[in-house]
């Protein structure tokens, strides 16, 4: 894919995320810093998606 298809696919998924936006790494490390330091969070799977798995039910 080339530059401006990625630039492309990135934009339209943006538009229609619920956060506005594509996720980016510190989005993933935030949550992983979430499971480390909770202790009593287990046993989930924990969704980082900007809302998408909400919005796509809709």
């Amino acid at each position: 894919m080339d530059a401006d298809a990625k630039a492309q696919t990135f934009d339209s998924y943006a538009k229609s995320s619920p956060a506005g936006r594509c996720g980016a790494p510190e989005d993933i490390a935030d949550a992983i810093a979430f499971l480390i330091g909770n202790s009593f969070t287990t046993g989930v799977v924990l969704t980082v998606d900007g809302g998408a798995r909400l919005s796509a039910g809709a």
